[in-house]
Parts: structure tokens; sequence; C-alpha cells
């Protein structure tokens, strides 16, 4: 009997057995298995399929064609998961440098093994156990390819092996001196471009990402020599290296196509890992012309100035484009389109992260905002007073140290929130003072002209009169 384990995301175990008799025929065996896994039980017996078949008392048999006497090979294959996600107290664990993934160095996997009943029943016995993986391996002996030990087997507990992550070797004189990882963001669409100095050797260096989908195109090349048959697998790129070159410039494209639209306010970070250890590190975030960035950890090392451009404050990046390229040496060159351009050096790449947004988004929150609060200052005396104004400068102050991007975008566009109050106030006083002209002062007339006529007397009034005076009678001359 001999036993082998393969493990993937999966493990599939191969037991397998030489079978001799030699009276009569053979087209059943039973099955000794207490820990109810031969429903997963497939296999072949010289060959040719075999059925497993539970029995109304609960025993467990293994059918096929019958067989004359000889010596036969009987092959039982089941899959089952692999412990290595559910960390516990007793498995060793350790963190990849360049990934920043938790991971299991040490696991212990129990296997279900099933027995023939003659052989269950001999009492306790060695087989010898074979692991092939390219990630684990068995505790024993991790420096072979696929190493060897054997197993001890008591019938009716269930036999374990003790696996360890295996130590990628070659990849341990890798380094990555430089790293520049530039992403341009659309509207549908993402370009990752990444360029790596490296330095020591190596068969390949690998790129990680859990975020690429199906609909992901990618183009390498090494030293200026473009790459054939590059893709990406289960998340991960590969890019063979040359052999016996200690120095090597990688260039990479990604580009992920029908991804969805940006909202109104995202969180951006790249996409892109590198398996290997790495020392400086610049991230380029391109975004279109009508988004920006609102904030960014403290931590995220933003390589940018503060510069004046008419009456409004803008980010500069320290390095442009050209000046990167030529920092890299590489002999590719693009110019970018009209877009927002900024520039991050982090100390460690898994933990940036950027929060961006439309600008018409910025436009409805800050200038609402804005609107709210000086209409409430203009209308509410009790809000007219130091205090209040106070109030809005530490609160300005504060936004201004812990989030500078979002205070600095903030006060921009109040100060032109403000203005446009202002003016629709002076607006509103300007129309107030005008003389206001009343329809009966200068009525028409039937022929269009704008003569005056006399006032009409006004009935029912209680004014009082002055009696008339009446003259003295004129007697006429006989």
């Amino acid at each position: 009997m001999s036993v082998e384990l393969n493990v993937d995301e999966q493990c599939l175990l191969d037991q397998r057995f030489s079978i001799e008799f030699s009276k009569g025929t053979l087209a059943s065996i039973p099955l000794v298995n207490p820990f109810g896994d031969a429903k997963n039980v497939a296999g072949t017996i010289q060959g040719k399929p075999i059925f497993v078949k539970t029995n109304p008392d609960g025993g467990d048999e293994i059918r096929f064609d019958p067989l004359p006497p000889g010596t036969y090979e009987l092959q039982l294959t089941q899959t089952f998961p692999f412990p290595s996600g559910d960390k516990d107290d007793n498995q060793a664990v350790s963190e990849d440098a360049a990934s920043g993934e938790t991971l299991v160095d040490g696991v212990t996997v129990a296997l279900p093994i099933c027995l023939p009943a003659e052989l269950a029943g001999g009492g306790e016995f060695e087989v010898p156990v074979n692991v092939k993986s390219e990630t684990w391996a068995l505790a024993s002996d991790e420096s072979t390819d696929e190493p060897t030990q054997t197993l001890k087997v008591v019938p009716g507990k269930r036999p374990e092996v003790s696996l360890v992550r295996r130590r990628q070797n070659e990849q341990s004189s890798l380094f990555v001196d430089r790293v520049w990882i530039q992403s341009m963001i659309g509207s549908t669409v993402r370009r990752e471009r990444v360029l790596m100095r490296l330095q020591g050797t190596a068969k390949s260096v690998q790129l990680r990402s859990p975020f690429w989908n199906d609909d992901v195109q990618v183009r390498a090349s090494v030293d200026g020599g473009e790459l054939q048959d590059v893709a990406i697998v289960d998340n991960r790129v590969e890019i063979s290296l040359p052999e016996e070159q200690t120095n090597a410039l990688v260039e990479v494209w990604v580009w992920e196509r029908n991804i969805e639209p940006s909202a109104a306010i995202d969180s951006v970070r790249p996409h892109v890992q590198v398996a290997a250890p790495y020392g400086e590190c610049y991230w380029q975030l391109v975004l279109p012309s009508g988004q920006h960035l609102v904030h960014a950890a403290l931590e995220s090392g933003r390589a940018m100035q503060w510069q004046w451009r008419w009456a409004f404050l803008v980010r500069k990046p320290i390095l442009s484009t050209t000046e990167l390229e030529r920092l890299f040496r590489t002999t590719t060159s693009e110019s970018l389109p009209p877009s927002n351009t900024y520039l991050f050096i982090p100390s460690d790449l898994k933990n940036l992260n950027t929060t961006v947004a439309k600008r018409s988004t910025i436009w409805l929150f800050v200038g609402g905002i804005t609107l709210i609060v000086s209409s409430a200052i203009v209308y509410l005396r009790s809000l007219r007073n130091p205090v209040t104004f106070l109030m809005l400068a530490f609160l300005l102050a504060g936004l201004a140290v812990t989030m500078p991007d979002l205070a600095v975008v903030f006060g921009q566009v109040s100060v032109i929130a403000l203005l446009l109050t202002m003016v629709l106030l002076a607006i509103r006083y300007a129309m107030a003072g005008w003389p206001q002209t009343s329809v009966f002062d200068t009525p028409l007339s039937r022929d269009g002209s704008t003569r005056s006529i006399p006032n009409r007397p006004t009935i029912g009034s209680t004014k009082s009169l002055e009696p008339r005076r009446v003259s003295a009678s004129v007697e006429a001359n006989p």
C-alpha cells in the first residue's frame, strides 16, 4: 500500500493497494472507513472503474466486474478541503513581506484513508506517503521536490501528516531597487504601468492583484525586449528574467476593462503588488480632469507641493512623468492627456489608500454647506458674533491639520461660493433701492397721450367743506 497527497486549492488523496487472491472470483471488497468519507471515493481496479455502495447495515464496499484469481492493483482517490484557511493556535503564521498577507507556515492535515477490511484487521502498519505541491512539503523534509516519509496507520484512527510552507529560495536573492506604479483611471478602463529596477538573480518575478477580473490584458518587456505569451493566471502574472543577469529593467502594462464606473466619492489604491522585497517606491495617480483628490492618509507619503496658480492653490508633484522616466532610464516615453496628477512615495503599498471625488460632487457638497452657513449668519442675528467666526476658524484649522487636501479644496470652493453669495446680496440690495412707480401716476388717455387729468372727486368722503359764500344780490334798475 502507498499514499500520495496532492495539495492545491483542495487535497487529492491517492491510495494504491496490491490485491492477490487464488480461489474463486472477486467482485467486491468491504471497506473500513469510520469517518463517513466513502461517498467521495472513486477509483479503478486494474484500470476498470469501481462503484462504492453502502449496505443496509451501514458498511461500505466497492464493487466491480468479477475478476479471476491473480494479482491486481486497486486505486482509490477522494478529494477533501485543505485546512490552511482555518488559522488556529496550533498553526505557525507569518506575514508575506511582498503582499502583506498573513500566511500559514505549518498545518496538520488529517487523511480520510479507506482500508480494505482484511488489511484493517491486521493491526497497525506503516506505509510510504508522498506529498506533491508547489507550496507545501512534509515537515520532515522540506528541501526535496517530492518528499517521502513513512506514515503510521492505526485502524480506527485517522492518520495525520504535518506540512510546512516551502520557501522560494530562487527568489531570495532578488531585490527590486526601485518600483514605479502609474495608475491611470478612466470611466470604464483602468491602466496600471509598472516599472521595476531589479538586482540579483532569479528565474522570474511576480505581480499580484486581488482586483483583476476576467477582462484583463497584459503586456511586458524586459530591458526593452517585449515578452510573448504573458498572461494573468489566478490573479498573478509571472515575468521571466534573463539567466545569469544581475540587473534588469522590467516594464509591465495592465489594462482592466469593463470596470464599474467611479462613484461620486470613490476610494482608489494601487491594484498591483510586487511579490519581492523592494526599496524606493513611487505611485503616480492620474485622474480625469473632472476628478480631484480630497484625502490621503498621512503615512501615504505625499510628494507634492502647493503652488499658486492665479488666485488658487494647486498641487504639483515634485517629480514629473518625464523626470521619473529619466530616473528609471526607460526607453519608452509618453505624454499624458489633460488630467490631475498626484505623486506618492510610500514606505508600504499595502496601506496606501486615497479618496477622490468628482468636481460636481465637491461643488454641491461644499457650496451647499457654505450657502447654509452664510444664510444662517445673514438672517439669524444671534449668530453674528465673534464666537461663531472663531468656531468656524477653529474647524477650518483643524481640518487643515488632519486633512490638508480636503481643507484646501473646501476653502477654495467656499471662497468662490461666498463671492457668489455676496454678488447675489449686492444685486438684491440694489434692486430694493430702485424707485417704485405706480401705474396710477401717469395713466394713459384713450389716444395714447400721457397728459395729466384732474383728480377724480372722492365719493363718500367725510371731509368737511367750507360754506359757500354768496355774493350780494344785484337789484336791477327799474
